[in-house]
Protein backbone atom coordinates (compact mmCIF):
# COMPACT_ATOMS: atom_id res chain seq x y z
CA UNK A 1 0.00 0.00 0.00
CA UNK A 2 2.97 2.49 0.13
CA UNK A 3 3.30 2.91 -3.48
CA UNK A 4 -0.47 4.50 -3.69
CA UNK A 5 -0.45 7.79 -4.53
CA UNK A 6 -4.12 8.77 -4.01
CA UNK A 7 -5.47 12.20 -5.96
CA UNK A 8 -8.02 14.47 -4.88
CA UNK A 9 -10.11 16.85 -7.43
CA UNK A 10 -10.92 20.08 -6.76
CA UNK A 11 -14.56 20.63 -6.61
CA UNK A 12 -14.28 24.34 -6.39
CA UNK A 13 -12.56 25.05 -9.64
CA UNK A 14 -14.83 27.25 -11.37
CA UNK A 15 -14.17 25.35 -14.97
CA UNK A 16 -16.39 22.90 -13.78
CA UNK A 17 -20.17 22.40 -15.01
CA UNK A 18 -22.03 20.82 -12.68
CA UNK A 19 -25.23 18.73 -14.36
CA UNK A 20 -28.24 17.28 -13.05
CA UNK A 21 -28.43 13.61 -12.85
CA UNK A 22 -31.61 13.32 -14.63
CA UNK A 23 -30.24 14.19 -18.08
CA UNK A 24 -27.51 11.72 -17.66
CA UNK A 25 -30.02 8.76 -16.65
CA UNK A 26 -33.17 10.00 -18.79
CA UNK A 27 -34.52 11.80 -21.57
CA UNK A 28 -34.16 8.47 -23.44
CA UNK A 29 -34.78 10.10 -26.75
CA UNK A 30 -32.32 12.76 -26.41
CA UNK A 31 -28.66 11.88 -28.40
CA UNK A 32 -25.27 11.58 -26.50
CA UNK A 33 -24.41 14.57 -28.80
CA UNK A 34 -27.28 17.04 -28.07
CA UNK A 35 -26.88 16.16 -24.06
CA UNK A 36 -23.03 17.17 -24.64
CA UNK A 37 -24.25 20.23 -26.31
CA UNK A 38 -26.68 21.08 -23.47
CA UNK A 39 -23.47 20.85 -21.66
CA UNK A 40 -21.33 23.06 -23.41
CA UNK A 41 -24.44 25.63 -23.51
CA UNK A 42 -24.64 25.53 -19.57
CA UNK A 43 -20.86 26.35 -19.65
CA UNK A 44 -21.54 29.50 -21.13
CA UNK A 45 -24.24 30.69 -18.70
CA UNK A 46 -21.82 32.10 -16.27
CA UNK A 47 -22.58 34.14 -13.20
CA UNK A 48 -23.48 37.37 -12.59
CA UNK A 49 -21.68 39.79 -10.38
CA UNK A 50 -24.01 38.76 -7.82
CA UNK A 51 -22.73 35.26 -8.21
CA UNK A 52 -25.92 34.00 -9.58
CA UNK A 53 -26.43 32.52 -12.91
CA UNK A 54 -28.57 34.08 -15.67
CA UNK A 55 -30.29 30.95 -16.94
CA UNK A 56 -29.30 31.72 -20.48
CA UNK A 57 -26.43 31.69 -23.27
CA UNK A 58 -25.77 33.50 -26.56
CA UNK A 59 -22.97 31.62 -28.49
CA UNK A 60 -23.29 31.20 -32.43
CA UNK A 61 -23.97 27.82 -33.49
CA UNK A 62 -20.42 28.34 -35.19
CA UNK A 63 -18.53 28.35 -32.09
CA UNK A 64 -20.64 26.00 -30.51
CA UNK A 65 -19.94 23.86 -33.42
CA UNK A 66 -16.12 24.57 -32.84
CA UNK A 67 -15.80 23.80 -29.21
CA UNK A 68 -17.58 20.20 -30.16
CA UNK A 69 -15.69 19.24 -33.05
CA UNK A 70 -19.05 19.25 -35.25
CA UNK A 71 -20.02 20.63 -38.12
CA UNK A 72 -23.19 23.47 -37.66
CA UNK A 73 -25.82 21.71 -38.84
CA UNK A 74 -24.84 18.38 -36.27
CA UNK A 75 -25.24 21.22 -33.62
CA UNK A 76 -28.40 22.83 -34.95
CA UNK A 77 -29.86 19.27 -34.99
CA UNK A 78 -28.75 18.65 -31.26
CA UNK A 79 -30.25 21.99 -30.34
CA UNK A 80 -33.59 21.01 -32.02
CA UNK A 81 -33.43 17.83 -30.09
CA UNK A 82 -32.81 19.65 -27.00
CA UNK A 83 -36.02 22.06 -27.80
CA UNK A 84 -37.90 19.05 -27.94
CA UNK A 85 -37.23 17.71 -24.87
CA UNK A 86 -38.32 20.94 -23.60
CA UNK A 87 -34.05 21.33 -22.26
CA UNK A 88 -33.83 24.78 -24.17
CA UNK A 89 -35.86 27.48 -25.30
CA UNK A 90 -34.09 29.28 -28.64
CA UNK A 91 -34.73 33.27 -28.92
CA UNK A 92 -34.29 34.65 -32.45
CA UNK A 93 -32.49 37.74 -32.44
CA UNK A 94 -32.51 39.02 -36.04
CA UNK A 95 -28.69 39.75 -36.89
CA UNK A 96 -27.39 38.97 -33.86
CA UNK A 97 -26.90 34.80 -32.55
CA UNK A 98 -29.45 33.35 -30.67
CA UNK A 99 -30.50 33.16 -27.10
CA UNK A 100 -30.42 29.97 -25.63
CA UNK A 101 -32.46 29.89 -22.11
CA UNK A 102 -31.71 26.77 -20.26
CA UNK A 103 -33.80 24.91 -18.71
CA UNK A 104 -34.15 22.72 -15.73
CA UNK A 105 -34.75 19.41 -16.34
CA UNK A 106 -39.14 18.42 -16.10
CA UNK A 107 -40.48 17.29 -13.02
CA UNK A 108 -41.77 14.19 -14.97
CA UNK A 109 -38.60 13.12 -16.27
CA UNK A 110 -37.13 13.11 -12.87
CA UNK A 111 -39.58 11.04 -11.74
CA UNK A 112 -39.51 8.59 -14.34
CA UNK A 113 -35.83 8.16 -14.14
CA UNK A 114 -36.02 8.22 -10.39
CA UNK A 115 -38.63 5.14 -10.88
CA UNK A 116 -36.30 3.13 -13.22
CA UNK A 117 -33.39 4.05 -11.33
CA UNK A 118 -34.79 2.94 -7.95
CA UNK A 119 -36.81 0.27 -9.06
CA UNK A 120 -33.41 -0.93 -10.74
CA UNK A 121 -30.96 -0.91 -8.24
CA UNK A 122 -31.71 -3.80 -5.59
CA UNK A 123 -29.65 -2.05 -2.85
CA UNK A 124 -31.78 1.22 -2.77
CA UNK A 125 -35.28 1.33 -0.72
CA UNK A 126 -37.42 4.06 -0.82
CA UNK A 127 -38.21 3.18 2.86
CA UNK A 128 -34.85 4.18 4.09
CA UNK A 129 -33.59 7.66 4.01
CA UNK A 130 -29.99 6.75 3.36
CA UNK A 131 -30.64 5.05 0.36
CA UNK A 132 -29.58 1.54 1.80
CA UNK A 133 -31.56 -1.34 2.21
CA UNK A 134 -31.72 -2.74 5.78
CA UNK A 135 -31.01 -6.31 6.93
Amino acid sequence: MENVTFRRRNKLKKRFVVTDKVLLYGYPGLSDGAKLTYLVLDGFDWEDETGLRKGFAFPSKAHLAEIRGLDERTVQRHVQELEAAGLVTREGRSGQTNIYWIEDASEEEAQRCERKLIGGDKNVSRNNTNGRKTK
